[in-house]
């Protein structure tokens, strides 16, 4: 008989135990999944307006002070996330905590330092179609540039004009006008090479692997538990089957 209280004794132990670690287990998937969820709709959301820059870089970018509040809105978002997990989430994932704040603090900071060069390319975009308009006024009558804007930005990008053949003005301009298009380059440049390019896909992939593998954790410890249950119930049969 008191073998039999020992093993069920044993048994509620070992399964509180493992009841904790499922909860726990559960706990942190649900927080781990609804960052992966944040994340993505975050790194999506700036691969978004990244694209959006990109294509519209040439002919003018199309409401740009509300792209630029979109981009300060989502960059707050961003920092925030970051913070809402070391701050107060951090303590519903006890098992992946590393993982979890590494992959975090890689997208917070390679978000905002893409965030941020975009919004410099906007104003870089921004005063670039402002010189442009200039140019083509100034240059109407300048027999060495086109007075088109589209053919004059495929000229100027492609043959730079030299200034020593226009006015000073003219050569004012057209030197702002390289330097913006300097600019411009080393901003994309930041935005579509390395990791900077591929980032989102990175850690949406990583997280579903930790996702994956919480959900893993569960069903092992859910089984656990049943062969700690029909153990206890074997043991007590032959036990009591003895006596």
């Amino acid at each position: 008989m008191i073998k039999v209280r020992f093993a069920v004794s044993a048994t509620f132990l070992l399964l509180s135990v493992l009841l904790a670690a499922l909860i726990a287990s559960y706990l942190e998937y649900k927080t781990v999944t609804d960052y992966r969820t944040k994340v993505s709709m975050q790194g999506h959301d700036l691969i978004y307006i990244r694209d959006k820059v990109t294509l519209e870089a040439i002919s003018g970018i199309e409401a740009p002070y509300q792209l630029t509040n979109r981009l300060v809105k989502l960059e707050k978002d961003i920092h925030h996330l970051d913070v809402k997990f070391k701050d107060i989430d951090t303590h519903y994932v006890p098992f992946r905590n590393l993982e979890v704040y590494t992959l975090l603090s890689d997208f917070h900071d390679t978000a905002l330092t893409v965030a941020d060069a975009l919004d410099h390319v906007v104003g870089v975009i921004v005063a670039r179609e402002s010189v442009l308009n200039s140019i083509v006024e100034k240059s109407s009558h300048q027999q060495s540039v086109s007075a088109d804007a589209a053919s004059l930005l495929y000229t100027l990008a492609s043959e730079p004009v030299r200034t020593s053949e226009v006015d000073k003005d003219l050569a004012r301009l057209l030197v702002t006008f390289n330097g913006l298009n300097e600019q411009h380059q080393h901003l994309m440049s930041i935005v579509l090479t390395g990791h900077n390019a591929e980032f989102v896909e990175e850690v949406e992939h990583k997280f579903t692997d930790l996702v994956l593998d919480i959900e893993h954790q569960m069903v092992v410890i859910a089984f656990l538990m049943m062969i700690v249950v029909f153990t206890t119930l074997i043991v007590g049969y032959l036990l009591r089957a003895k006596s």
